[in-house]
């Protein structure tokens, strides 16, 4: 009669890991923006942006990207903020934090 689609197509079974840690997750980021076409530079740029941002989850124990939550995030703003000299620009936001990228152009509730 007719083609039937799930004849014809193999099955993609996706399984979840249990063991896939922050540092996994970055280079899911960045494989998925090489592949999305931007720049070597834009990939280096995030790469380094959020290495330190990572180091700082790593001391705090969050090395599950289930257990990443927005506090976590306000806290590395907050330290990113006191270790910044006021004079070059008083409001540390996530688009001058190099988190940008990560939090898909929002602002933090």
């Amino acid at each position: 009669m007719g083609l039937q689609l799930e004849e014809t197509v193999p099955r993609l079974t996706l399984v979840a890991r249990n063991d896939h840690t922050i540092r996994d997750a970055l280079s899911d980021f960045l494989l998925a923006r090489t592949s999305a076409l931007r720049s070597p530079r834009t990939v280096a740029y995030y790469s380094e942006t959020l290495r330190p941002f990572l180091a700082f989850l790593e001391a705090e124990d969050v090395t599950d990207p289930s257990l990443l939550e927005v506090r976590h995030v306000r806290a590395y703003l907050a330290k990113r903020a006191k270790n910044r000299a006021p004079a070059i620009r008083p409001r540390l936001g996530p688009r001058d934090s190099g988190l940008d990228p990560v939090l898909g152009n929002r602002w933090l509730p």
